[in-house]
């Protein structure tokens, strides 16, 4: 269980724009005409989710996206062209950072990995990192699209394979998100207030080689769970994209994480009891809290991932890189599992150990 492949640097990046949880409940009274006040501030309530950081402020996302009410707000084509220039001032925030971590030159990079499922064009936000960061022109460069919550993951075994085909490759991964883009409009689907609720903007990049200094990246699984595919999905509408989050994937991800994991950690000669710390990406209270209970942990395991639902929100592909972030900063002990979920419902899961 060992790799020559880590990551040496994480960088995130967010919009200045911070909506508190009184703000975001303004914006679903008047995206839910004629809703149940006392539902819609109960969800609020409960969401676990403090403040979160959008694009547009408060009135601006009123105008920009919701408008016109009547009509389930702007056509999917308005809302994309939000996407790319906010998309690219965040990749870019957040890759400078990491690769000033890894005390990486922008010139060094030999291959890129964008990771996003928020937006649709092409050339996508690769184009504008490349030519912002002045990479090379001759870079690799790949792009992880729609995959959802998990596709940090995804991406990154993308990066080991392309480190450890050589040891001068250094690749930039970069997961940006702009989710409140795709913000619903009306009140006939309690799953996409839900959304509304959780969701978020943001960016994570991470630089991975094979160098000394940082984690290590261990090894990858991925499990799809039969018969849950209509449970979690993300499908483009005429209204922005809607997100399908069934109540019962808490209960499905309880009954089927430990097996999965289980007979994961067996294959690497680990037990519960050998994991140090638990990235868990938090697709919503109730989810971190199914995966728990089905894993048995304590509380204070998950602190981590709850801490950045609630003072970031769900921040979709990036969101789990923030919580790895925070947790080697720490100095938290090795090794770590990492665990994402989404559409299919698929899970899928990484482990990082000490060099």
């Amino acid at each position: 269980m060992t790799s020559s492949v880590g990551i040496c640097g994480i960088g995130t990046a967010a919009p200045d724009g911070v909506i508190g949880r009184q703000e975001s409940l303004r914006l679903a009274r008047l995206a839910v005409e004629g809703g149940e006040e006392s539902k819609l501030a109960a969800l609020y309530e409960g969401s676990g989710v403090h403040s979160r950081s959008l694009l547009h402020g408060e009135k601006q996302l009123a105008d920009r996206i919701l408008e016109p009410l009547g009509d389930h707000g702007r056509s999917t084509r308005d809302r994309l062209e939000h996407y790319g220039d906010a998309a690219v001032d965040m990749a870019c925030d957040s890759a400078r950072i990491a690769l000033m971590e890894a005390g990486a030159e922008a010139g060094e990079v030999t291959h890129l990995v964008t990771v996003s499922c928020t937006g649709a064009e092409s050339p996508g936000p690769w184009l504008g990192i490349q030519n912002r960061l002045g990479l090379n022109e001759g870079i690799a460069r790949t792009h992880v699209g729609f995959m959802g919550c998990h596709g940090a993951l995804n991406g990154l075994a993308a990066a080991r394979a392309f480190a450890s085909e050589h040891p001068d490759h250094v690749v930039l991964l970069v997961c940006v998100e702009v989710c409140s883009i795709h913000y619903h409009v009306g009140g006939e689907s309690w799953d996409r207030q839900v959304a509304n609720a959780i969701f978020a903007d943001g960016a994570a990049s991470a630089v991975v080689a094979q160098r000394s200094g940082g984690p290590r990246l261990a090894g990858f699984s991925s499990r799809l769970f039969p018969g849950t595919s209509e449970l979690m999905s993300w499908r483009i509408g005429d209204h922005g994209f809607d997100m399908r989050l069934s109540p019962r994937v808490p209960v499905v991800l309880k009954r089927a994480v430990s097996p999965w994991i289980t007979s994961w950690f067996k294959g690497l000669g680990l037990d519960f009891d050998d994991i140090g710390a638990w990235a868990v990406h938090p697709g919503g209270r109730d989810i971190l809290e199914g995966v728990r209970q089905g894993l048995g942990l304590e509380p204070e395991q998950l602190e981590p991932s709850l801490n950045i639902l609630r003072n970031h929100g769900n921040m979709s592909s990036s969101t789990v890189l923030w919580i790895l972030r925070d947790l080697i900063t720490s100095g938290c002990r090795a090794p770590v599992a990492c665990l994402a979920f989404g559409p299919g419902l698929v899970g899928e899961g990484m482990l990082l150990v000490d060099e």
